[in-house]
């Protein structure tokens, strides 16, 4: 043809495919997507094969076939398909690439992989075997295709191809917001969770029972109470209701800290307004020092609010040093104004006045009401400057809160909450970080008769419920689209078997990706046939709903797998018996143990955190890989209608040789009360020493299964009844038949999935029973012993110096030094990385009173003791911390003395002299200290 064929040709994607040109076609070599096309008629196919692939190379190596024939390229611009016939599409890998290499053999192992991630047993259709350039051949060549491969496809992969309920892939890797990968959990690895701040995220959803770390639902803030400081948290934990127990910081239970106090909303409809966090607050933190002579200092709140705090700090303390060196008292007075923002109509707000006699930091707070707008802010120190040494005020302006009156979650459906006020102590000083608690979903439950109860659970059944109609649904789906009777079922069985689900849903995924994990905890997949969405329960079936044989079907395929079967799955779970740290359960397959075991594949169960559960699960799971390596596949016509997914069916074909024989029923013969003997429309032979059967599909369906007599001759079509059956219960003509050996006459298979072809046909996919996969999790289960190690005990910090002299004063903003104390420490080893902390608390010797607490970073490797009076002995201790708030023992106790500006400079290095003429040049270093005021040089003639 002339031009270019896919400019002239669009793809229609209509509301309404009918009367449309259904192409289902993997585009690209090096994948396995399947994607969905639909053409106007009077197409070629070389046209509709251009525009699905548009690349020469690519579409070099095409395959096409119209049902199961496929069409040579010689004749794809000749063909011109109609309506109603699928045409599929598969690009085969082909070429050389020199010297003998294959593409097909660089890139196998990538694309088999990617095939067992893609072919869902739930989600795959029309997964070609001809992918990789060998074809799909038609009933007419062979009737059999099979695909053979060896090793190069992970069991955990194959899982996801040949299994009603496949273990689904988790979100694992980095945490999902700041940054991180939107579609992973960061409580699925708890042990590197913590209180985040995930603005314009997702409201997490938990289902069942977790450790969780809280996103935090708005900005924490201080307050000032007289000397005492109090930080606010406002936690949300996701969609509610919710139970919240066992509130920890860390690893330590929030009641073994003083002067906290907790307040729980628990996100039911009628949930009372929290009255510990009540207001939205904007909090500015900076550090502006105030002087008599500066005046006024100014900032500018956040729009809208109303009402304001600030808070000012006097880091040295304010106090009156006597000729004596006793301490007096001293006052400061700080006036605070406010004024619509761009006026000058300033409104006294108060005062801030402060009496005090000691040389440690003092905050206070001011906080008014003002009408709902932004404002302007000043502040002024009106008590005199000073530069006497014998005077401690220097006071700060360091907080300016803007404060809203309105609910900090502003949410249409009920959250569960909780609020916090803690006072900063000796316990409790700085951030704190890494508040979690254990939270459950309370959910309607089955009770037998209805949902009505709610209660606390992890049920699959109601998990899975609750993710089609909770209010983490965008579109909640009604009852009348559910099939609750499945449901119910569900319900109940979970409850026998003990199937749980476990997770939180911080991540983004659609309801199908949700669904198919809760799911398949309670070893199941959810459907929807017909528009109504339920349940398909893997269970060990006795009873098959249809059979088929080479005369109900065509296009019969087969895959089978041949991996390297691993001895034991690594089964990764969050262990609840470890407060839902990652663990891990070895799972053995039969005839190995840990004596000789040697190859191993990890399998990943989320939602399962019971080490029992990993264990029968993986037990599932392995002999599913063992028992389940074949898949088939054929095409049937309205017999479909009979069987869907999760059914047992019957399976007869000539060319795996399920069976001997199969057909249809010509006559019947009879004594008038008795059916003796069938006359049937194929011919058989049998051998001697062997035993048969004949199977016939009943006109109501159910399975006839009777031995017949062995006759030894070619050719025959008449068997013999051993028994003869009632006439009630007998054949008829007409009857479809499946022959063979005794208890290999067919095949029992169960269906993975049922493919629309149009015309009332369907391709069918199934899978062997394998009966012995639904014992595999029985008998005892064997004592677990969990990997997780025990918490070594932390050593306590190595001190490498303590320094208070002249060389490390403190220097203040106003560029006077006062006395301090530098303790350095040897920095942890790089390996130890749950070493985040390292902590001081340091005292007057021989003072019973409170301690001062000092924590900083443990790669800083130093702390800096401030506050100190030269002169003075001080006993301190540290510790290390760890990342999930663990705290080490205290070091043994030691003093140090503080020297301060008091003691003598260091010597002077690298003194020299050089003389030119009459002038000598002396140079040298000068010590450390930082309050060295002049070098004093003497010199003598030297004779």
């Amino acid at each position: 043809m002339d031009g270019n064929p896919e400019k002239n040709l669009s793809i229609v994607t209509p509301l309404s495919h009918e009367g449309k040109l259904h192409v289902s076609a993997a585009p690209h070599p090096f994948k396995l997507e399947r994607v969905d096309f639909y053409f106007e008629p009077g197409k070629s196919l070389l046209e509709i094969l251009c525009a699905v692939q548009p690349i020469d190379f690519y579409r070099s190596g095409a395959r096409v076939f119209i049902g199961d024939w496929e069409i040579t390229p010689k004749n794809w611009h000749r063909v011109y398909p109609k309506d109603g016939h699928l045409i599929q599409i598969r690009m085969a890998l082909h070429g050389g690439g020199g010297g003998g290499k294959s593409p097909l053999r660089t890139v196998l192992q990538i694309a088999v992989i990617a095939a067992s991630a893609w072919a869902s047993g739930a989600f795959a259709t029309n997964l070609a075997l001809g992918i990789f350039g060998g074809g799909v051949a038609t009933a007419s060549q062979v009737a059999f295709s099979s695909l053979l491969i060896k090793g190069a496809i992970g069991i955990a992969g194959h899982l996801l191809i040949n299994a009603i309920a496949p273990a689904p892939t988790p979100k694992l890797g980095t945490q999902n917001y700041n940054g991180g990968n939107p579609k992973v959990s960061q409580h699925y690895f708890i042990d590197s969770a913590s209180n985040r701040i995930p603005k314009f995220q997702k409201i997490p959803r938990v289902l069942g029972t977790h450790r969780m770390f809280a996103d935090q639902a708005a900005l924490s803030y201080t307050e000032i109470s007289g000397d005492d400081q109090y930080l606010r948290i406002l936690l949300c934990w996701g969609y509610g209701p919710l139970n919240i127990t066992d509130l920890k910081i860390g690893e330590t239970s929030i009641d073994n800290f003083e002067d906290v106090e907790v307040e729980h909303r628990y996100g039911f409809d009628d949930d009372a307004p929290l009255t510990l966090y009540t207001d939205d607050i904007f909090e500015d933190a900076f550090a502006i020092e105030l002087t008599q002579a500066a005046g006024w200092q100014t900032r500018t709140t956040q729009a809208d609010v109303d009402e304001i705090s600030v808070d000012v700090a006097l880091p040295r303390g304010l106090v009156l040093y006597d000729d004596r060196g006793n301490r007096q008292n001293r006052t400061l007075n700080i006036e605070v104004q406010y004024a619509p923002t761009g006026t000058e109509n300033w409104v006294n707000a108060g005062q801030i006045s402060v009496t005090a006699n000691r040389p440690s930091e003092i905050r206070r707070s001011l906080r008014w009401t003002v009408e709902s707008g932004q404002y302007d802010v000043r502040l002024k120190r009106t008590s005199g400057d000073t530069n006497s040494d014998k005077i401690l005020d220097d006071s700060y302006w360091i907080r300016l809160r803007s404060i809203t009156t309105d609910d900090p979650i502003q949410f249409s459906k009920p959250v569960a909450k909780t609020a916090i006020r803690i006072k900063a102590s000796g316990q409790l000083n700085g951030n704190i970080e890494d508040l979690n608690a254990l939270v459950s979903s309370i959910l309607p439950i089955y009770n037998g008769s209805n949902w009505n109860k709610e209660a606390q659970t992890n049920n699959p059944a109601a998990l899975v419920k609750e993710v089609l109609q909770g209010n983490a649904n965008a579109r909640p789906v009604p009852d009348s689209e559910v099939n609750l009777t499945a449901l119910q079922a569900f319900y109940d069985d979970c409850v026998t078997n003990g199937y749980t689900y476990n997770s939180i849903i911080d991540y983004s995924a659609s309801v199908g990706e949700i669904l198919h994990e809760v799911a398949s905890a309670g070893r199941a997949s959810v459907g929807r046939p017909d528009g109504l969405w339920t349940v398909i329960m893997d269970r060990e079936r006795t009873t098959p709903v249809q059979h088929f044989t080479p005369r109900n079907s065509w296009g019969f395929q087969s895959e089978i797998i041949y991996p390297d079967l691993p001895h034991a799955f690594r089964v990764r779970f969050p262990n609840a018996d470890k407060d839902y740290r990652q663990d891990e359960r070895i799972v053995y397959d039969d005839g190995y143990n840990a004596g000789n075991a040697t190859l191993f594949e990890e399998l990943q169960l989320p939602g399962i955190t019971d080490s029992d559960l990993a264990w029968k699960h993986g037990r599932f799971h392995i002999a599913q890989a063992r028992l389940r390596r074949e898949r088939y596949t054929f095409w049937t016509d309205i017999e479909n209608f009979v069987c869907t997914r999760g059914d047992l069916i019957l399976l007869t074909h000539d060319v795996p040789r399920f069976g001997l024989a199969s057909g249809r029923i010509k006559s019947v013969t009879d004594n008038g009360t008795h059916a003796t003997k069938i006359t049937i429309d194929e011919e058989i032979d049998m051998e001697a020493m062997k035993t048969y059967v004949v199977r016939v599909r009943l006109d109501d369906g159910t399975s006839l299964y009777e031995a017949v007599n062995t006759v030894v001759e070619t050719g025959q079509t008449e068997l013999t009844f051993s028994t003869p059956v009632l006439l009630a219960n007998a054949p008829v003509a007409g009857d479809l038949f499946m022959f063979g050996e005794t208890d290999a006459e067919s095949l029992e298979a169960v269906v993975t999935q049922i493919e629309s072809g149009g015309d009332q046909t369907a391709r069918i996919h199934c899978v062997p029973h394998a009966s012995d996969v639904y014992d595999a999790d029985t008998g005892t289960i064997p004592a677990f012993t969990s990997n997780l190690s025990a918490n070594v005990a932390l050593s306590t910090p190595t001190v490498q110096d303590v320094q208070s002299g002249g060389d490390v004063l403190f220097r203040d903003p106003d560029g006077s030094l006062r006395s301090r104390i530098l303790i350095t420490v040897r920095k942890p080893s790089a390996l130890q990385t749950d070493i985040v902390t390292l902590q001081v608390r340091y005292r007057p010797s021989g003072n019973d009173g409170p301690w001062t607490y000092v924590s900083v970073p443990a790669v800083a490797g130093e702390l800096s003791l401030e506050n100190v009076d030269t002169g003075t002995e001080y006993e301190y201790q540290l510790r290390w911390i760890l990342k999930s708030g663990k705290e080490g023992s205290w070091s043994t106790l030691a003093t140090h003395t503080v020297v301060g500006k008091d003691g003598l400079p260091g010597r002077v290095t690298a003194l020299s002299a050089q003389q030119n003429g009459e002038t000598v040049t002396i140079r040298f270093n000068l010590p450390p200290d930082l309050d060295l005021d002049a070098s004093e040089i003497r010199f003598i003639r030297a004779s």
